[in-house]
């Protein structure tokens, strides 16, 4: 299944957004459920990884990742990143995360596709998926509003 999300970010380049992709604006991201501790977070440049433990359950789950690509242009810059241990739900994970300069302002791209072992995993995590990005839309407003 894919969630594709967009997020304008106004008054501000993706020269100047880019370095705000760190530790801090992942934690601010991370929504308040799952309960979520951030175990590992190397960058956004190819072959970091990221690594979380999630609460789901009453039990901890893992989620790891790797980022298997990155690139930049003047006027836009990508980084994947690639499910290689997932919560139990889930059977296959890639999230491009993409910046494009749109005018004065940014556009973020969260463009997800993900596998459930089955059909009715899929359905179910999609709703549930979809909110934990959205919940992102305000948070890179302002955190990258202010570069």
């Amino acid at each position: 299944m894919r969630i594709l999300l967009r997020t304008r970010v106004k008054n501000t380049s993706v020269s100047k957004t880019i370095p705000l992709f760190n530790r801090e604006l992942f934690l601010k991201l991370s929504p308040p459920f799952p309960k979520s501790e951030l175990l590992r977070f190397d960058g956004c440049k190819k072959g970091d990884l990221v690594q979380l433990r999630l609460r789901l359950f009453f039990t901890w789950h893992y989620w790891d990742s790797e980022i298997v690509e990155d690139s930049q242009t003047d006027n836009s810059w990508q980084f994947v990143d690639s499910g290689t241990r997932l919560p139990f739900f889930l059977s296959g994970w890639l999230h491009k995360h993409s910046l494009v300069q749109s005018g004065n302002d940014v556009l973020v791209i969260d463009d997800i596709q993900f596998k459930a072992y089955n059909r009715f995993f899929e359905l179910l995590s999609y709703p549930a998926l979809w909110i934990q990005f959205a919940f992102r839309k305000p948070i890179y407003r302002k955190e990258l509003g202010k570069a």
